[in-house]
């Protein structure tokens, strides 16, 4: 109980926050936190008033709770996979790709009903995940990572736009265009961006869209035209919209999945892995 109280009061540096989160009284929190600091022998935070804030001693045993929490974690689903349990579960974090996530899981839950999928779409590794889905520009050549797609990035026009019937563009096509872009720290933009500053392109932005769905609605109402990945935002023509490939070589994207070496990778977790990949090899099927 006390690193319970220790953990949660150090997550929001709030004894009131660690109550709620509990549900146990704030004077029990406080007393476990102050027993805990008397078993150790050292103070974990600063108090000031009805404030606390954790010094240096609590961040780092905080780190170590951390630590000791993934280990207790690693434990149990070594000790399921032991055990052969084969209803497990797996956690993934979506960085990219979140069109095409509904039709991963029913794909997957058809091979495997049993096994829970639990699924955090955020722009940070937290570490607690098993794997993580992400894009990026660049290659990357790495033990814990595995490429699942190398997709072409377009130019994505709406129907009645007068550039829909030419097979390639260049960026000297754009020039008088108005473009809607995600928002600059996007992981799209940071493939895309480099990309036409190495070709001196400076797009007329007129508006930057928070995410994806919204953008794909903008361009399709003729709003303005935009860059947009070829495969993993879904059927572009279905949503009456154009993609068109650059003349200039070079602007596509990698897809991969990671996973944490230092972590126990469980038989749930390593069967989605292996999904993963027979799922995008054969990719054409689905789109």
């Amino acid at each position: 109980m006390k690193l319970h109280c220790f953990k949660s009061a150090a997550k929001y540096e709030s004894v009131t926050k660690a109550s709620e989160e509990l549900y146990i009284p704030q004077p029990t929190i406080s007393k476990q936190i102050r027993s805990l600091e008397d078993e150790l022998g050292f103070q974990l935070f600063t108090r000031r008033g009805k404030h606390i804030y954790l010094n240096e001693n609590g961040k780092i045993f905080f780190r170590y709770v951390q630590k000791f929490d993934n280990l207790m974690q690693d434990c149990q689903k070594e000790i399921l996979d032991q055990n052969q349990k084969a209803d497990g579960s797996v956690s993934l974090l979506v960085m990219s790709c979140s069109k095409m996530l509904p039709n991963i899981l029913q794909e997957f839950r058809k091979l495997y009903p049993d096994i829970r999928l639990y699924i955090n779409q955020s722009d940070s590794f937290s570490g607690n995940e098993d794997l993580k889905l992400f894009s990026q520009g660049d290659g990357l050549n790495s033990s814990n990572c595995l490429q699942l797609l190398r997709e072409d990035i377009c130019l994505a026009l709406p129907f009645g736009h007068p550039l829909v019937f030419k097979k390639t563009v260049t960026l000297s096509d754009l020039q008088n265009e108005r473009f809607i872009m995600l928002k600059p720290e996007s992981n799209l933009r940071k493939v895309i961006d480099p990309f036409l500053k190495k070709h001196d392109f400076r797009p007329n932005i007129i508006m930057e869209a928070e995410n994806p769905s919204l953008l794909r609605e903008l361009i399709s109402s003729n709003f303005g035209i935009s860059i947009m990945p070829a495969i993993t935002w879904g059927n572009a023509s279905a949503m009456h919209i154009k993609l068109i490939p650059f003349d200039e070589v070079g602007l596509g994207r990698n897809i991969y999945l990671s996973w944490n070496n230092d972590r126990y990778l469980s038989r749930s977790a390593c069967l989605f892995r292996s999904f993963l990949e027979k799922y995008f090899e054969n990719i054409d099927k689905f789109y």
